[in-house]
């Protein structure tokens, strides 16, 4: 619920699917498949260290990005059914907990950084600063003389397990071992960690949820700002804009052979640098400005040669699943989310305080509140 506030927080699409797909929607994929035979024991751990707790609970959630993202880990290739787990699993060559009690903290940082577990890309840059584990789990400190970023010097990471909690070099060094030891043991995994996690029936009713925050934003007046801009930038296929994507006849198309079918002068979509991604149903016109973006008639995809379907384009699709596209078969009747409130630090008191917020702050907070009203 903490995750959905801050997507609520985002004011543009690239922002709102970095926290949906990188921050929640994988993470509830671990949480609720899990890992199991785990030679190094995140729960014996944190019994020895409960002040550890949440960072080891988000270490859990994150461990299939530690263990895909680790270079150095050696995945078997084939393993018999009834071969042990133990003979026919992946790990780190060379690294035990042996090798990492004889190691300095130096040496501890380096391994860290190769295997992608903290590390900066450029020490002398702060933004630079990455790791599968959330960023407020690690208190980042300048070492120059001077001014913070510039002249000599550099920054410097520690283990920051609570807010008010900054590891001294011994505890730190500890963690370090422990978490480079997790990090080059992978376990089992369950389904719903995996590519299979559909055969997971919890995997349908969750993923309708990102379809409902998106509906959400599309509708609320606090949105109306929002910055809809496609990130075109990627090389990927099937990330452009404009790429052609498996899709087609969601909408009978094939029931109907005129081209306007599903996309008519009636719904114009937005162009592809339009900022606020939405459309008038409403007016038959095409090509004219509504929330500051430039609408026209719509093109459908790309016919593949020598076939008769359509197939869809994101920016198809993006138009498409609009909540006011009157062609869209299905609306949610509310978009409530009361297993929120008793998580949301605000909680009523929110309400009451109202008046004290102001900027950015209130914004969020009256976006959390209106997500918790039924907008029939």
């Amino acid at each position: 619920c903490s995750i959905v506030s801050e997507c609520l927080a985002t004011n543009d699409l690239t922002s709102l699917h970095h926290c949906a797909e990188d921050e929640l929607h994988g993470n509830i994929h671990n949480v609720i498949g899990g890992f199991f035979g785990c030679p190094v024991s995140l729960g014996k751990f944190g019994e020895a260290h409960p002040e550890y707790r949440n960072l080891l609970m988000n270490m859990g959630e994150v461990a299939s990005t530690m263990w895909s993202n680790d270079p150095h880990i050696e995945w078997p290739t084939y393993c018999a059914n009834d071969t042990q787990f133990e003979t026919c699993r992946a790990r780190c060559t060379n690294i035990t907990m042996e090798v990492l009690d004889e190691m300095d903290s130096d040496e501890l940082y380096l391994l860290m950084h190769r295997h992608n577990l903290a590390y900066f890309g450029n020490s002398s840059d702060r933004s630079t600063f990455d790791s599968p584990m959330y960023n407020s789990y690690f208190d980042i400190s300048w070492t120059g003389d001077g001014e913070e970023g510039e002249g000599e010097g550099e920054y410097e990471w520690t283990f920051k397990p609570r807010h008010d909690m900054v590891l001294n070099s011994t505890l730190n060094d500890q963690l370090m071992r422990f978490s480079i030891n997790f990090g080059c043991n992978p376990g089992k995994y369950g389904t719903m960690s995996t590519g299979s996690a559909t055969n997971d029936p919890v995997f349908w009713p969750i993923h309708p949820f990102f379809d409902r925050l998106w509906h959400f934003i599309r509708l609320d007046e606090g949105f109306e700002h929002f910055n809809h801009t496609w990130d075109d930038s990627s090389n990927c296929s099937g990330r452009g804009w404009y790429d052609e994507l498996p899709f087609t006849d969601l909408f009978g198309e094939s029931e109907n052979e005129q081209e306007d079918a599903v996309a008519s002068p009636e719904y114009p979509r937005p162009s592809v640098s339009g900022a606020a991604g939405y459309a008038d149903y409403t007016d038959g016109e095409g090509g004219r400005r509504l929330g500051g973006v430039t609408t026209h008639t719509p093109a459908r995809g790309a016919a593949r040669e020598g076939q008769g379907e359509w197939y869809y384009t994101n920016a198809d699709l993006y138009s498409l699943f609009d909540p006011r596209n009157p062609k869209l078969e299905y609306v949610y009747d509310n978009f409530e989310a009361p297993h929120c409130e008793a998580d949301d630090d605000s909680g009523a008191a929110a309400e009451s305080e109202e008046s004290e917020e102001s900027g950015d702050d209130a914004e969020v907070a009256r976006r959390r509140r209106a997500l918790r009203i039924d907008r029939r």
